[in-house]
């Protein structure tokens, strides 16, 4: 999934973008509120890492997680029906698809021969540990529904059930050193997790697929709704031509802790190359930021400054035309809270190196930095992310 791990890149480059923009942003009191004071703003600053604090690992330790992975490290419940050696990948898909931070692995599952026939597999899958370990299967149901035990300690209590309303397959061609060969990815996903008779998981999932040729197994669209009690989790992303839509969302007890919207235009289909404009927002409780960037104009300023004759010989003429190519903004449930711009400290042109301060431009026109207080913001949002840096970057 090259052009997924890139439009993550992309969520992160837009939180970094965040801290460089200009400053002639419009009144973006959307909601009717007066604009927050000097003393307001910073207390909401400094409220949003305390905030964050702590809710990532109370997304590890849902109780559904726990279950979900003891289904995954059960045998495949499928081969009460699946006469081969080789299982299949509708548990593993539907864990991918539930944790937000797995969505985009890049890890593989089986290679599948066959797509999975869900008529054929509907039905009742019930476990046995003793006296061997076992699933039982009963052509007893017009879905399909998997009684298990969620504790490895007591094996013999079937106390969780997983439904599965439906669940369908594409089969992709792709290539490697070898040739030619054939795999299949999920573009239908209904399911639910029940533990004792307590809906703790829903996924809701559908996709469409490049299927053959260089980008085999790329999604031109993805839509994806999670119930991980007591989370909800969206995702939503459609690559049409050279431009691409991002979407998601996390609540938490039904208030939203993140969201981001971000949109994007490239010079080509395959997204090879960084997009030439990138905007959107991030939104982490109630603190919100937006910002448009022109990021090839941006990074044309960037490799000049490389150059021995670069066109900006002074701070003031960087600073301007940096910012220009910015525009962003922080606001608190609607009132708008500062401006950010970059302020650049010391200027060693023929080096091309230069330290800089980004500032939070306050509504009676003062400013101060923004780092101390956003200096892990960006590391929180990747761990927010879990291990996808690993793979994106």
């Amino acid at each position: 999934m090259q052009n997924l791990k890139k439009l993550i890149a992309m969520m992160l480059m837009l939180a970094s973008v965040f801290f460089i923009s200009c400053n002639d942003d419009d009144d973006k009191d959307d909601e009717g509120t007066n604009p927050l004071t000097v003393a307001e703003a910073q207390q909401e600053f400094t409220q949003l890492g305390a905030e964050m604090s702590g809710m990532i690992t109370d997304m590890e330790e849902v109780q559904g997680v726990d279950v979900l992975m003891m289904i995954s490290e059960l045998p495949d419940p499928f081969s009460a029906l699946n006469k081969s050696t080789a299982n299949t990948n509708v548990i593993n898909n539907i864990k991918k698809y539930v944790l937000p931070n797995t969505i985009f692995s890049k890890e593989k599952g089986n290679l599948e021969e066959v797509g999975f026939d869900f008529e054929y597999y509907k039905g009742i899958y019930t476990y046995y540990h003793t006296p061997i370990p076992r699933w039982e299967w009963v052509d007893d149901a017009d879905k399909i529904e998997i009684n298990f035990p969620s504790d490895e300690t007591n094996m013999t209590n079937n106390d969780a059930k997983m439904t599965i309303s439906s669940y369908s397959e594409v089969m992709i061609t792709e290539y490697d050193d070898y040739g030619e060969y054939y795999d299949y990815v999920p573009n239908d996903i209904e399911a639910s997790l029940e533990l004792n008779s307590i809906e703790i998981l829903s996924l809701d999932m559908s996709a469409t697929w490049i299927t053959s040729g260089d980008a085999a197994s790329e999604p031109t669209a993805l839509d994806v709704d999670v119930f991980l009690l007591p989370f909800d989790f969206h995702v939503d992303f459609t690559h049409a031509s050279t431009t691409v839509d991002v979407n998601a969302w996390i609540k938490y007890d039904a208030a939203t802790i993140f969201s981001v919207g971000l949109d994007a235009v490239f010079a080509s289909t395959d997204m090879d190359n960084p997009p030439l404009t990138i905007g959107g927002y991030i939104q982490l409780f109630d603190v919100r930021f937006d910002a448009d960037v022109n990021l090839a104009a941006f990074m044309l300023i960037i490799e000049g400054m490389d150059s021995e004759n670069p066109v900006y010989t002074s701070p003031e003429l960087l600073e301007t035309a940096i910012n220009g190519t910015f525009d962003a903004s922080v606001s608190v449930n609607g009132a708008e809270a500062a401006d950010i711009i970059i302020d650049i400290i010391t200027f060693t042109p023929a080096e091309g190196e230069f330290p800089i301060d980004v500032l939070f431009v306050y509504n009676d026109g003062t400013s101060e930095s923004a780092i101390p207080y956003f200096e892990g913001f960006v590391a929180q949002v990747i761990e927010f992310f879990g291990g996808m840096e690993d793979f994106y970057l």
